[in-house]
């Protein structure tokens, strides 16, 4: 039987955490231990509530037992979180495939399985497939929210196109958004787990990058699996309607922008020839933040 341990992390989205449960357990045949989705497939789905004030603990131990709930220290953020969740996963047997669960993510029905299947169909026509990105759309505009992307430019290869569209046949792609992700016991052979240098964004990109490294690949699977609102974080620290110091507080938030420090491991791993310059641009935004925030004409 092929096993999934779903990974996810979650900090005061009591609601938005209860339905991403849902959605992901409305298929399956729940129990206190692992859920059958059929005949073929099991998952366990380990949760990290990190320091969460508004009853999700309790809400989610008292609706869903099976979840293996791990309690954070309040400052882990999304990498961090699914790192923790990852570990903890793994000290407890190895599983065929871990997936990578935003909390604020409504599945549509089947789409663990369609996810597990379209990785494995892939597989019979590629060697070393990583990761296999399961698209999620906004649920206004229908539109792709988060998935995979392509580099936009060789020369600098940290610029990437906007989310790909999926199509019928799985597309492969450079970038991949942690959101809905499905990553291969032989990728946490070669690479191991997100790396510890992000707290909150860029781990998923360093990832699949670090991946692609390997020699492995990342693929978009065909079809939607899921709706995810699009995170609109980072143009609030432009808006004149705030005051500059909230705005500068705000670019220090790591929810808001990568920390200088770690976009600074970012850059230099993955920039090419050119990572100089993004370094030096990401010490100037460290010792300057006021520059970041400004809003150029």
């Amino acid at each position: 039987m092929t096993s999934c341990a779903i990974l996810m992390t979650c900090h005061n989205r009591k609601e938005k955490t209860l339905s991403c449960l849902t959605s992901l357990f409305g298929s399956a045949n729940s129990s206190d231990n692992d859920a059958k989705i059929n005949t073929r497939y099991t998952i366990t789905c380990f949760l990290v509530d990190d320091g969460s004030t508004d009853g999700t603990y309790e809400a989610v131990a008292k609706l869903f037992p099976q979840v293996k709930l791990i309690k954070g220290n309040g400052q882990l953020y999304w990498n961090q979180g699914i790192r923790l969740a990852w570990k903890t996963a793994l000290e407890k047997q190895k599983y065929d495939y871990y997936l990578w669960l935003n909390d604020d993510v409504k599945l549509y029905k089947n789409a663990i399985v369609q996810l597990i299947q379209a990785y494995q169909q892939q597989g019979k026509m590629v060697e070393h497939i990583g990761a296999m990105v399961g698209t999620l759309q906004d649920p206004d505009s229908l539109l792709a929210s988060y998935g995979g992307r392509i580099m936009s430019n060789q020369l600098f290869p940290l610029r990437y196109d906007e989310v790909i569209t999926p199509t019928e046949q799985a597309v492969k792609c450079d970038f991949i958004n942690g959101n809905c992700t499905l990553i291969s016991a032989k990728s946490v052979e070669a690479i191991g787990i997100l790396a510890s240098d992000f707290s909150h964004s860029m781990g998923d990109f360093d990832y699949g990058l670090r991946l692609a490294q390997q020699g492995f690949s990342c693929w978009v699977a065909p079809d939607f699996y899921g709706q995810c609102s699009r995170n609109h974080y980072r143009k609030i620290f432009k808006s004149t309607k705030l005051p500059l110091a909230d705005r500068i507080l705000l670019i220090k938030k790591p929810t808001v922008l990568p920390p200088a420090k770690e976009w600074m491991v970012y850059v230099k791993r993955h920039a090419g020839v050119f990572w100089p310059v993004y370094y030096v641009k990401a010490w100037i935004r460290k010792a300057f933040p006021v520059l970041w925030v400004l809003n150029w004409k």
